[in-house]
């Protein structure tokens, strides 16, 4: 009997899911579109999830982010400002869904966990984002030891 293996690809719209499922298909099962021009990145291409076969048995499946959590993009989306961190900005509909028990805390955390994952993989990919994160961290690190002399490693 044959052992069936999965592995799920989930990441932002536009991020390259369908492309490397491609690649790893070695032909196109998922359609895709160039990357932009003026920034080369991503456009978003799939609105579907598809279960795709691969070689020695795996499974793969392409899905997006928004797809996953339809529900957590739909409460975003009555959110009243479009850059919402869902933190403490006044109005926000994910918050208030928590607060009501419309949004389970524990998909919530899912959803975040999900999201920091997919910006840590795509700041990994970008040399620029990659340098200003570098240089987030060294500022911080500089406030710290102003503020705190007294812990400063001898």
């Amino acid at each position: 009997m044959a052992c069936l293996r999965h592995s799920l690809m989930l990441g932002s719209s536009g991020a390259g899911k369908s492309t490397l499922a491609n690649r790893l298909r070695g032909y196109e099962v998922m359609r895709t579109k160039p990357v932009r021009e003026h920034d080369s990145r991503g456009r978003p291409t799939t609105t579907h999830r598809e279960l795709i076969a691969l070689d020695l048995g795996w499974l793969l499946m392409d899905v997006a982010l928004d797809h996953t959590f339809a529900d957590v993009a739909a409460l975003a989306a009555g959110c009243p400002f479009g850059d919402c961190r869902h933190q403490t900005e006044p109005g926000c509909a994910v918050r208030q869904a928590l607060e009501d028990g419309r949004l389970d805390a524990g998909r919530w955390g899912s959803f975040q966990k999900l999201e920091r994952e997919i910006a840590h993989l795509e700041r990994s990919a970008d040399p620029k984002a990659q340098a200003e994160q570098k240089q987030r961290w060294k500022a911080i690190h500089k406030e710290q030891r102003r503020m705190y002399p007294e812990r400063r490693r001898k």
